[in-house]
C-alpha cells in the first residue's frame, strides 16, 4: 500500500492513499471540507514514519483559509483516521540562531521528514531555513513542539541590490521577501534582524550618500499588513534604526531603484 500527496488543480489540493492490491485511491486529506467544497489551497509532502507506517505527517499551504493563519503541519497515529494540527495546537520556536526568522509568519512549507531511526525527529523547510524538532508526540499530549532554526544563515531568497558604505557597516543588502540587512561581521548573522519601519518585502533598491555616510536610503514593496506605511525608508545612523519616509511620489510607489546625491540633498 502507498501514501503519496495529490495536487489536484492548483488551489484545491488533498492527500490520497492507494491500496496496489484493490488498485483504489482513498482521501485521507487532513481538512475535510462539508457538501465538496473547494479547498482553496494544496498540501506539499507526506512523510512516514519507516518503524511505524502509522505514523505520518504532511504539509500544507492554507494561504490563510479555513482558520489556518499560517502554513500547517498535520500529524496522525492511526494511519490517516485522525490528523493533528502541529502548528494550531500548540508549538515553540528557537531563533537564538537567526533572529530574523521572527518576523515572517510559517509559510511554503515544503520538504518534511521524519528521521528514520527516531520518530520523534522531524525536520521542515521553508523559504527562511530548515527547522527541526525533537519531540514530535507532544502534540499527541497537548504540549508544545519545539521548532529550532537548523541553519545560521538564510535559504531560498534572492539577492537584488547591495550597497557597500566607506566606513561603518560592510554591507547593505536588498534582498526578496525579508526585506534586507545591514552586515556588519559578513561570517555572521546580522544581530540586528531585518530592516524595520516598514519591513519590506523585497528591497529593489539601497543606497547612500558617499560624503554622508551615515545616510543610507531603501526602496521596495511592504511586506504582510502594514497600515500607512510607505515604501521608502531611510537610515541616518548607518542602517541601524530607519525611518519611514512621510511621504512618496504616488501612493502606488513601490519597487523600482533610489539614487542620492553624494552630500544627501536630493534622492531620486
Amino acid at each position: 500500500m502507498g501514501i503519496l500527496p495529490v495536487q489536484v488543480r492548483w488551489g484545491d489540493g488533498g492527500v490520497w492513499k492507494y491500496d496496489i492490491r484493490k488498485g483504489k485511491w482513498t482521501d485521507i486529506s487532513p481538512v475535510r471540507l462539508p457538501g465538496g467544497e473547494k479547498a482553496g489551497f494544496g498540501y506539499a509532502v507526506v512523510s512516514v514514519d519507516a518503524c511505524n507506517p502509522k505514523y505520518m505527517i504532511a504539509s500544507m499551504h492554507s494561504w490563510g483559509k479555513h482558520g489556518y493563519k499560517s502554513d500547517e503541519m498535520f500529524r496522525t497515529v492511526d494511519g490517516s483516521k485522525n490528523w493533528k494540527p502541529i502548528f494550531k495546537t500548540r508549538y515553540a520556536y528557537d531563533y537564538s540562531k537567526a533572529s530574523y526568522t521572527k518576523v515572517p509568519l510559517l509559510h511554503w512549507m515544503f520538504d518534511i521528514e521524519i528521521d528514520p531511526v527516531d520518530a520523534e525527529d522531524a525536520m521542515f523547510t521553508t523559504g527562511f531555513g530548515g527547522w527541526e524538532t525533537f519531540n514530535l508526540s507532544a502534540v499527541e499530549r497537548g504540549k508544545p513542539v519545539k521548532w529550532s532554526i537548523m541553519s545560521a544563515g538564510i535559504e531560498e531568497t534572492v539577492s537584488l541590490e547591495f550597497y557597500a558604505p566607506q566606513k561603518g557597516a560592510r554591507l547593505i543588502s536588498g534582498i526578496g521577501d525579508y526585506g534586507g540587512f545591514t552586515h556588519f561581521d559578513l561570517n555572521r548573522p546580522d544581530s540586528l534582524g531585518s530592516h524595520a519601519n516598514p519591513h519590506f518585502g523585497n528591497t529593489n533598491g539601497v543606497t547612500g550618500a558617499w560624503l554622508k555616510q551615515d545616510l543610507i536610503v531603501r526602496v521596495g514593496t511592504l511586506f504582510g499588513h502594514q497600515p500607512d506605511a510607505k515604501t521608502i525608508s531611510y537610515s541616518e545612523d548607518g542602517g541601524r534604526r530607519w525611518t519611514m519616509c512621510a511621504t512618496v511620489p504616488t501612493e502606488k510607489s513601490r519597487n523600482g531603484h533610489i539614487a542620492v546625491a553624494v552630500d544627501g540633498s536630493s534622492w531620486i
